[in-house]
């Protein structure tokens, strides 16, 4: 368990956190490029500016979650739990949200071009200015 971890500038490209308990975790800049963290709980974890391009995210939990400018590029997020998250200006260009829980999530000037979202439920999510597929 590394709930209330602090990971500024972490460098954890190609970890396999899967199923860890990241809840409350605490970073800028943290560098997760290509983990495999599905079924991870990073539940309120405050991540902004992070790196979590072609990641292994299915099923993971970011509920309430900061990913502000997050770069998300080709992850795989299918059904994954991002309600009520801060996704403001983050990259999921080409990233996999099929089945994923958007509620009430902020993605205002969020880049989802590209991106697979059958079946993505986004009730009542924020998205101003944010750059979708025509």
């Amino acid at each position: 368990e590394l709930q209330n971890v602090t990971l500024y500038r972490a460098q954890l490209s190609r970890s396999k956190l899967q199923g860890a308990a990241l809840h409350y975790a605490k970073g800028e800049e943290v560098l997760l490029d290509g983990v495999q963290a599905d079924y991870a709980d990073f539940s309120f974890a405050n991540l902004p500016y992070s790196w979590l391009r072609r990641a292994s995210l299915k099923n993971a939990i970011f509920h309430g979650a900061n990913l502000y400018s997050a770069h998300l590029e080709r992850s795989d997020l299918t059904e994954a739990d991002l309600r009520s998250s801060k996704l403001g200006h983050s990259n999921l260009n080409n990233s996999k949200l099929d089945k994923a829980l958007l509620d009430k999530a902020f993605l205002e000037y969020a880049d989802l071009r590209g991106a697979d979202m059958n079946y993505t439920q986004f009730g009542t999510a924020f998205l101003d200015n944010a750059k979708l597929d025509k």
